[in-house]
């Protein structure tokens, strides 16, 4: 509660001293119209937060509610974040499979995870050469399976 008359208060003190600068009387009623809608919104943000099942905070930040549209957002922002990160590993494993076997003519698999590319059948003297080229080429930490 305190921090809900702290940020009335703050409002008010702002609007108050936008008035007071304001060079040309023309301006004026804007002005004070906007202050006042601005210190209006301040006053009603928590009982706006009420009723619409949304949680909410008595301080400056009260109109940014964090509800159940916001978590469904935020949850889908995830899901897709981690399904692009997938098909990026998906299709730069097959990328670097194709190359990698294009290079060295043999049976070479590699599965991309983050930042490390785990390198299937390959022979230790061709291993070193891969690492190589996976770190240069894609800048990949290279492990042998």
């Amino acid at each position: 509660m305190k921090e809900y008359i702290l940020s009335v208060s703050v409002a008010i003190m702002v609007c108050v001293v936008v008035t007071l600068l304001i060079p040309s009387p023309k301006y004026a009623g804007i002005i004070k119209i906007a202050c006042g809608l601005f210190v209006v919104n301040i006053l009603i943000n928590p009982i706006k937060g009420i009723f619409k099942n949304k949680t909410f905070s008595f301080g400056m930040d009260s109109f940014v509610y964090e509800g159940d549209f916001h978590s469904k957002a935020h949850h889908a922002e995830k899901d897709f974040d981690e399904i692009l990160k997938e098909k990026r590993e998906e299709i730069l494993s097959s990328e670097v499979t194709t190359n990698v076997k294009k290079l060295w003519n043999s049976s070479i698999s590699v599965e991309v995870t983050g930042d490390e590319a785990m390198v299937n059948n390959a022979e230790k003297k061709d291993f070193e050469n891969i690492k190589k080229y996976l770190k240069d080429h894609y800048g990949l930490t290279a492990v042998l399976r």
